[in-house]
């Protein structure tokens, strides 16, 4: 049978109008209607319509599906094809394949797609939303794999109804924020899972979005990858599994801490960026993976998973851990990292089979508040230790070890100092020693900065004596024990 071509100029435009057709008569469920006519207008759906193949092809034309209407696609190789000009959605798609070769797709806030096979990218405009049910297949503009969603413009919300997969795509977050991809959006105190598979991508760039459980009984399981290389990618709500990968790179933030975690894959936190995690992340293994990450760890008392790979410049923030300035942080045997603060002693697993030789742990309070541990190449003193250079002994907080070490330093010696850094012997500008306190102790110019603990290295701990402040760039607020191979600490006497 012949397709019907849309001819118009009937009161409405509507659809339904037999003469806006020629020949004159509506498609039906078996028939090809195509809307490609010259001249500025719309085609109304304002009921259900069943047809098997729709085209639009006119720059200039909009085919407008209201709220409460619906536009089904029937029998084998139904098909949707936007050429040029704009489709309208604000009711039902039902069925067949949307081919976005050109033109516009608009949402409105009703839109459902239910059953849809969707080629070439799903773009949402800013603040359109979409809901998602009976199965969405992605895919690209030629019919083949990784299809894409770009929910970027700002605002956009992504609503899956009911228990969906969503795989082989990419799902782009992009830098304008206030972007969601609900679940579980049934109502009721319904239970569905939303299961993003070994071929699907999340990539946010920038802004704050989230993946919002709208019932807080769902799950949503990720074994594919979420990566965040700029803003705040948020779990809120429900149940999060993963068994893929989350990375949080670039600066990014990926923040799982209200939501309950079920972690058996991979978390990774780049360079400058962080994780954070709530009481049900207790398990979850992390591993750092660029200098400056941080893992916040909501509820860290009973949090056993192992962190791998912590290196100079990594912190573990603390927020429900009240700073306590005669805290402290100490590597022990098996690299379990010992925080003790008042009546507080919290025990944090690192990577057994990692080398920390060289490397400190500070306890200090962050602007945020709470505590927080970072690793470090630099020792802390507390005010008092002798320090040896080639001048003699000067006492840390002293202006003679500064001007001592520095000249150290400047001869090339790896004094206690640091290269070229005068501040760092301040590191520990104590208050009085109270009773029972460590004391001073002498310290070899030179002794093992870098590198395991060598004999004539005489170190003490600070006993929480440090107050922040940064030297050379680096922070250095923080207060803890000299570390030796195997986290052993470094031999000490007293003057």
């Amino acid at each position: 049978m012949s397709p019907y071509q849309w001819v118009g100029g009937q009161s409405g435009d509507y659809f339904s109008t037999p003469n806006n057709w020629s020949p004159s008569g509506v498609p039906g469920s078996a028939d090809t209607a195509i809307i490609a006519a010259s001249g500025s207008y719309v085609v109304t759906i304002d009921s259900s319509q069943s047809v098997h193949a729709v085209t639009l092809d006119s720059a200039n034309a909009t085919l407008s599906v209201l709220s409460g209407s619906a536009l089904d696609l029937t029998g084998s190789n139904a098909a949707l094809t936007v050429s040029a000009g704009s489709f309208d959605l604000a009711g039902d798609l039902n069925g067949g394949t949307v081919t976005a070769a050109g033109g516009v797709l608009e949402f409105e806030t009703s839109a459902t797609l239910d059953g849809v096979t969707w080629q070439g990218t799903l773009t949402f405009r800013a603040n359109e939303g979409l809901f998602v049910t009976g199965g969405l297949l992605l895919e690209s503009a030629a019919g083949s794999s990784p299809g894409s969603i770009d929910l970027s413009a700002g605002n956009d919300q992504l609503h899956v109804l009911d228990s969906e997969t969503l795989n082989h795509a990419i799902l782009n977050f992009g830098a304008l924020g206030g972007n969601y991809l609900f679940f579980n959006d049934l109502g009721g105190g319904t239970a569905t899972t939303l299961t993003l598979g070994s071929g699907f991508t999340i990539d946010q760039t920038g802004g704050n979005s989230e993946l919002y459980d709208a019932n807080t009984l769902g799950t949503i399981g990720n074994a594919g990858l979420i990566a965040v290389s700029g803003g705040v990618l948020y779990g809120y709500q429900g149940n999060f599994a993963n068994s893929g990968t989350l990375s949080a790179s670039g600066g990014g933030t990926i923040d799982l801490s209200a939501t309950t975690l079920d972690n058996t894959g991979t978390i990774t936190i780049g360079a400058n960026s962080e994780v954070v995690l709530g009481s049900s992340g207790d398990a979850a293994g992390i591993t750092f993976n660029g200098t400056g990450a941080t893992l916040m760890l909501d509820a860290p008392t009973g949090y056993t998973g192992t962190i791998d790979g912590m290196q100079a410049g990594d912190s573990i923030a603390l927020p429900s851990l009240a700073y306590d300035a005669a805290g402290s942080a100490n590597l022990l045997a098996g690299n379990l990292l010992k925080i003790v603060k008042s009546s507080t002693t919290l025990t944090l697993h690192l990577d057994p089979l990692q080398n920390f030789s060289g490397d400190y742990f500070h306890l200090f309070q962050p602007a945020s508040g709470g505590s927080a541990v970072i690793e470090s190449t630099r020792p802390c003193y507390l005010a008092g230790t002798r320090i040896a250079t080639d001048r003699g002994d000067a006492r840390a907080g002293g202006r003679a070890a500064h001007s001592r070490a520095a000249g150290v330093a400047r001869r090339g010696a790896r004094g206690a100092a640091g290269p070229g850094h005068r501040r760092r012997l301040s590191a520990c500008r104590s208050r009085r020693r109270q009773s029972g306190s460590a004391g001073p102790y002498r310290r070899a110019a030179g002794a093992g900065l870098a590198g395991s603990v060598r004999r004539g290295a005489w170190s003490g701990r600070c006993r929480g004596r440090c107050r922040p402040h940064r030297a050379g760039g680096g922070m250095l607020s923080h207060a803890g024990g000299r570390l030796g191979r195997g986290g052993a600490a470094a031999a000490a006497r007293r003057l």
